[in-house]
């Protein structure tokens, strides 16, 4: 509860009035993620709270998946499929088993729902409109 309580005081005290959290792994997700939600969504996007833990495997993380669940808040992983990014999804959605976040992998998911390899640095390479929208729509529903 310390840690949920200093995480909703500071930095993070929007969480207590968000519609849905995004939890994204670092300073590029961090700029890029609410100016995409803001175009896509519009007016949609001022619930959404975007979290940077600075690492998904930072306790930070754990502590915003849990804070979503305790306030039945839907919540969102934005991840790197890179090896890093797929332990660390992997530890959140295990500790969190009961109700797992969501998760939009940055690259997006091969024709068997598997991640398909990399970091967002390779996704700006390579924007995948379609991939994008599928993502958006996920959140939007929410």
């Amino acid at each position: 509860m310390e840690k949920l309580r200093r995480l909703v005081e500071r930095p993070f005290g929007e969480l207590l009035f968000s519609s849905c959290v995004v939890i994204g792994d670092g300073a590029t997700e961090r700029a890029f993620l609410p100016v995409a939600l803001r175009h896509a969504l519009g007016g949609k996007s001022h619930g959404i709270t975007v979290v940077d833990p600075g690492s998904l495997s930072n306790e930070l993380a754990s502590a915003a998946v849990k804070f979503s669940q305790m306030t039945n808040t839907p919540c969102f992983i934005f991840a790197d499929s890179d090896d890093d990014g797929l332990t660390a999804v992997g530890s959140l959605q295990a500790m969190n088993a009961a109700q797992p976040p969501d998760v939009v992998w940055i690259n997006g998911t091969d024709g068997l729902g598997n991640p398909v390899p990399g970091a967002i640095e390779t996704m700006l390479m390579t924007f995948d409109e379609e991939m994008w929208l599928i993502g958006i729509e996920s959140v939007n529903a929410v």
